[in-house]
Order: structure tokens, then sequence, then C-alpha cells
């Protein structure tokens, strides 16, 4: 019977703490990172907005927010002048000072810079590297980064990270997706909802939420981030008048090759697959302008005249010299690598090239002009090849697999940038 009492008032003290912590009349202490990143909105909602409608409306607590830098939200939260706090690493630290729910996303960390390029690690060698001051488990893995790449770079620790990010600084992803300029360093830690210890029962209520809708949206968010920054950037690059142009436009058009690696038009959809595609329906996402495919079924020369005719909006093209003089490039969207292919049985030493390709652009470098024979659309150039009308030819890898078969080899040539090319007089 004692057993039983006993039981009986421990079940009752929970339900009574469940609904204090549940009531009203209870102020929740609910710390926000006061950052412009945890403020972003997509489709009307922030990462601290989810937080706040999770403690809000979902566990209908009587919240009061309680603002403050990542390290014052983390200090307040150990401390317990904060209940809870939505967005904490969780590392062998933190763990033990306060109670942490299911993963709501997970978190590498980046070196990047908002103005210096940085494609490889060696951009960073004898470079200076911004990082949070006592910021221990990130500056040890940035050190272990630059040891593996043999990189040495002059760590400094800063309070304000936001004051260096011109410069090369160390981050998370979350707020280095900001910069277009960024290089993985490693997998940092998930990041949870972390909760004071007095309020350890709340816990299944919020994993429940979690896995409820609250995920989801965190998950949903992240994935459209990387898209509002391209928006955001391109936005801001744009004159008064090329942003007046663009409110103008129902659509943007430009033509493809169709049977090429980079591009295949599937004619039973009507549709173009490929990497180019990829990109431009990537573009169109990010200006928000429909992009159509103007296809004609005819060569590649007969898609340059409508260009320069103005009757096609852009094309996807190498700069040439001559291209530069008639057109206005966009910066490279990519990188392919053109090779040069023979047939190792052949004696022939004419060489067929695209005419104003860039094959034929690299074919001069090569080849004397009267060994260079001159096609207008890639589906000749190949049928070419097949038929022994030339020895060689310059093209992207991989793109003679399907249509090329006797034995030959190739030799990588060089990496070539991929460009939009406008019209002078349509300078979007």
């Amino acid at each position: 019977m004692k057993l039983l009492k006993n039981r009986f008032l421990k079940l009752l003290l929970f339900l009574t703490m469940t609904m204090v912590a549940f009531s009203n009349d209870n102020t929740f202490y609910l710390g926000i990172q006061n950052y412009p990143e945890t403020e972003v909105e997509i489709d009307g909602i922030s990462i601290n907005g989810i937080i706040r409608d999770l403690f809000k409306n979902e566990l209908k607590l009587n919240v009061k927010e309680v603002h403050g830098s990542w390290r014052e939200s983390h200090n307040n939260l150990e401390k317990g002048t904060i209940d809870a706090l939505g967005l904490v690493t969780k590392n062998t630290v933190r763990k033990n000072n306060i109670f942490l729910s299911k993963p709501i996303f997970s978190e590498n960390l980046y070196v990047a810079s908002d103005k210096i390029p940085l494609d490889s690690p060696y951009d960073l060698m004898n470079q200076t590297i911004y990082v949070f001051k006592g910021d221990e488990i990130p500056i040890k893995h940035l050190k272990d980064f630059l040891e593996k790449n043999n990189i040495d770079a002059n760590i400094v620790e800063v309070d304000n990270i936001d004051d260096f990010k011109d410069n090369f600084y160390l981050d998370s992803e979350f707020i280095a997706l900001k910069s277009q300029n960024r290089l993985l360093v490693s997998f940092l830690a998930p990041v949870c909802i972390g909760v004071n210890k007095k309020y350890e029962y709340l816990l299944p209520h919020i994993n429940t939420a979690l896995n409820k809708k609250y995920s989801k949206k965190i998950s949903n968010h992240f994935k459209n981030l990387p898209l509002y920054y391209q928006r955001e950037r391109f936005q801001s690059s744009l004159t008064e008048e090329e942003k007046d142009f663009l409110s103008q436009k129902k659509f943007i058009t430009t033509s493809l090759e169709d049977d090429i690696s980079l591009s295949i038009y599937i004619k039973n959809s009507d549709q173009f697959i490929g990497i180019l595609p990829e990109y431009i329906d990537k573009i169109a996402s990010i200006i928000e302008i429909p992009i159509k495919y103007t296809y004609n079924g005819k060569k590649w020369t007969y898609i340059q005249k409508k260009f320069k005719q103005e009757e096609i909006d852009f094309l996807t093209l190498s700069t040439t010299a001559e291209g530069k003089s008639s057109y206005i490039f966009s910066e490279a969207i990519d990188y392919i690598p053109m090779h040069l292919l023979n047939h190792i049985d052949s004696g022939d030493y004419n060489v067929g090239v695209l005419k104003d390709g860039k094959s034929q652009d690299i074919g001069k470098e090569y080849f004397i002009e009267e060994d260079m024979k001159i096609y207008n659309s890639t589906a000749e150039l190949f049928e070419a090849f097949k038929k022994d009308e030339v020895g060689y030819i310059i093209s992207p890898y991989n793109i003679y697999d399907r249509d090329c078969g006797k034995q030959h080899k190739d030799i990588k040539i060089k990496d070539i940038p991929i460009n939009f090319a406008f019209s002078k007089n349509k300078k979007f």
C-alpha cells in the first residue's frame, strides 16, 4: 500500500510540474540568437521563426525572448538564466551542462570570404584566417585541415567575426553559406535545441513536435537557403535599368544543340537534358523568370545566326576572340575538358572543328589553317570523324562514346570555361 502511495505521489508531482511548465502563468525564457542569418525569411518564416512557433504555438508556453549573440546565448543557457535555445551545436562540453533534443540539422565547418576568391586549400597559404576567440573545437578542426594539406596560415582569434568577412574567416555552414567564396574544412556537429536541466521533461514533447512537422520545416528552409542567397546576390548586382528591363520580361529565350554530351533533346517529351539545361534551369530559378528553349532542329550555325539577329536572347558559349567583339559574356558557369581525339590507324592529319566554336579557336593554336576542316554542327563533325574524313577532332571528353565505333585515343588539351553570351543590346 505504501509503495502504491509513493508511486501515486511521484506521478502527481510529475503531472503538476508538467502543468506548471505549460501554464501561461509562468514565463519561459527562450534564447534567440541575434544574427541576420537566423532571421532570413523564406516563404515567410525564418529559422528563429520556426523555433518561436514550436515553443509558443505547439508547446503553448508563455514565451519571453532573450536576445543575444551566439556566445552570450550559450553562456546564458549553461548558467540557467534562459530556459531553452534553438540552435546549439552538440559537443562533449555542452552536453554535460544541458539537455539536447534530437538533431534538427547537421553543420559543416567552412573557411569563407565575401571578397577573396577561394578555390583550393592552397589559396590559404601564408594567409590570415580569423576565428571566434576561444572556439576550441572549430579551431582544432581548422588546424587539422591546414596540417593535412601542408598549408601554413596565420590563425587570429577575434571577438566578432562579422568585422572580418571580407577576409578569410572560419564559421559554420549556416553563416558561411552567404559568402560566395568558401571551402569545406570538416564536418562540425549536429545542431539541436538546448534545454535547461530543470526542463528535462520537455524533451519528449520537443522531439515529438520535431517529428510531427518542425524537422521538415527546418529541412526545407535549409534546402532553399542557397537559392535565397543566389537571388539576393543577383538582385544586388543589377542596375536600375537592368531591373526595369527584367521586370518587363515574361520569359527569356535560349537554344541548344540537340545531340551533344552537354545537352540532348528528347523528342517525345519535348525537353532538353544534360549539364547545360541544368545550369539554365538553375539560372531561371535565381532570376525568377522562365527560360524557354527554342528548339528548331537546325544546325549550330543557324542557331548562331538567329542569335545575332536577336531572335534568341542568350546562348551558352565559350569565349573566343571573335565572340568578345560581338557578344557580352557572363562569368564562367563551369569548366569542361577539351580533348584532341584521333583514330589510331588513321594517316590523315586534318583536324575537324566546329565553326565559330572553341574547338576552332583551340585548333588555330596547334594546327595550320590548311589542315583544319570546319563543320557547321557537332553532328556533322562526328559523322566526318566516323567516315575518316578527318584524322583528328577537337571536342569535349566522352562526347564520342555513343557514335565513334573505331578505336581511338585522346589527349586532354585544356579546360575551357562555359559562359552565357548575350547580345550587346541586352545587358541582363
